[in-house]
């Protein structure tokens, strides 16, 4: 009686292929439901902030603008500077995170901003215009792989 053999091979084999779909299906639903999400959060606070930094430095005196400039600096790793720059166009295709940002301050903005990677990939670097005055931001790229991607991804793999 050898046909038996055979029988779980093929079990087996089928057992695996479901196993490799329903993994990629929860990697898939991953990526769509949680980073997507998180990551055009962290672009809508990121562009708010931006945008209320600009607009609260136009309010300042400008006597005082350099110790807000160093509280930006130290607070929020912002270094905002009221000069305009170009752009170099230099954003991968894959990372979406300039791409929200620059979406998310679109909306808040009549001029349509500008954003960059720049330093191999650790420093965004945003052009924009608030009330005719044009703004450099730069500040360290987001960690893809934060604490809780990490987190997720190894309670998924259990």
């Amino acid at each position: 009686m050898k046909p038996a053999r055979p029988m779980f091979r093929l079990i087996a084999r089928a057992m695996a292929w479901a196993l490799a779909a329903q993994l990629l299906l929860a990697l898939v639903l991953l990526v769509l439901l949680v980073l997507v999400p998180l990551t055009d959060r962290a672009a809508q606070d990121k562009a708010g902030l931006l945008v209320l930094s600009a607009q609260t430095w136009l309010e300042l005196p400008p006597d005082t603008r350099p110790d807000f400039e160093a509280e930006l600096r130290e607070q929020h790793g912002l270094t905002l500077q009221a000069t305009g720059g170009e752009s170099s166009g230099m954003v991968p295709r894959w990372l979406p995170y300039p791409h929200l940002l620059q979406k998310a301050l679109a909306a808040r903005l009549e001029i349509p901003p500008q954003v960059d990677l720049v330093d191999g990939l650790q420093t965004v670097e945003v052009f924009f215009w608030v009330y005719n005055q044009p703004f450099t931001v730069r500040f360290d790229a987001p960690r893809l792989l934060s604490g809780r991607v990490i987190a997720l991804g190894l309670v998924m793999l259990g």
